[in-house]
């Protein structure tokens, strides 16, 4: 008889898990599995990743962690978001939104960036903002620059320099 997926152990006892907490989040809402790890523990986690009516939120995950060997939830690790009914409509397109945010990082407009329409949460309240990526190399030395811009043409609400870097030994 073939083992069973230890991934595939963990997605099955994690999803009623999910489930239950995206119906506690409200309408509209949803935990969309975003990966899938197992360790030498005997233990699967499985990574969610909250969106409201299709479009991720910011910094909305949740992790259910799960015993393979019984098939059973051992903990979750909830990080999901809280917030009333908003509308997903973005007056400020994706190409404007580039535009700020490499005026923002004082980058050339020409630069390449990646775009994702997102909910972002701050203290409760929602609104709807382009997540713009931009990285390479400039005079400074590599950069990875992500900023939140306003959907709805308030401006830059975040940004920062992804870049990890480490001292030399």
């Amino acid at each position: 008889m073939a083992q069973a997926d230890p991934r595939q152990v963990a997605r099955d006892a994690a999803g009623p898990t999910a489930a239950a907490m995206a119906r506690r989040l409200g309408p509209g809402n949803a935990l969309e599995v975003a990966g899938v790890t197992t360790d030498a523990l005997g233990q699967g986690h499985v990574r969610y990743q909250q969106t409201y009516r299709g479009v991720p939120v910011f910094e909305g995950e949740a992790i259910v962690h799960v015993d393979l060997r019984t098939g059973t939830v051992l903990d979750t690790t909830n990080a999901t978001l809280g917030f009333g009914p908003i509308a997903l409509q973005a007056s400020l397109g994706e190409n404007d939104a580039h535009g700020r945010a490499m005026e923002h990082f004082r980058l050339p407009a020409g630069l390449a960036s990646r775009r994702t329409l997102m909910v972002m949460v701050d203290n409760g309240v929602a609104s709807v903002a382009w997540q713009v990526r931009a990285e390479g190399e400039d005079a400074r030395g590599a950069f990875h620059k992500v900023a939140l811009v306003d959907a709805n043409g308030r401006g830059v609400l975040r940004a920062w320099d992804n870049l990890e870097t480490t001292a030399a030994t």
